[in-house]
């Protein structure tokens, strides 16, 4: 039987305020360049992707989690509502979904899972995402 993760259970369910980024012509020319979307580049309207960019793992906020060794992206889902535009001001929230361990062939592994909203300077969603991380333990 796999044991309960040990972090701070109190932060279940709670949202977290991330900031807010304006996305620029700079910006946008720069992702387009990256993904190789010429067509979205001659347009003010970023490619539905580009919420996948604007959050940094190190900008998601500390849970205690006691099983921090490494971690990597486990999912990534990411359902578009609504263009985003040159000069829009995105706001980014994320609640704390779930946290739960594996155990597997190579031991236990804890998973963290957060959903992700973005919303425009208007309040309207424009994306909804959902991001999870698997953690190894930290090496004996």
């Amino acid at each position: 039987m796999t044991s309960l993760p040990n972090f701070d259970h109190t932060l279940l369910g709670t949202d977290f305020d991330l900031g807010r980024v304006e996305i620029t012509r700079q910006m946008l020319d720069k992702y387009c360049e990256a993904v190789g979307d010429a067509e979205a580049a001659a347009t003010d309207v970023a490619p539905i992707t580009l919420p996948t960019i604007l959050i940094a793992p190190s900008e998601f906020p500390s849970i205690g989690l006691k099983h921090s060794g490494s971690h990597v992206l486990a999912t990534w889902q990411l359902e578009s509502r609504q263009p985003i535009y040159v000069d829009d001001t995105i706001a980014i929230s994320m609640r704390l979904e779930d946290v739960y361990a594996k155990t597997g062939r190579s031991g236990t592994m804890v998973f963290v899972v957060w959903s992700v909203n973005f919303s425009n300077q208007h309040g309207e969603t424009v994306a909804l995402g959902r991001k999870s991380f698997i953690t190894r333990p930290v090496a004996d």
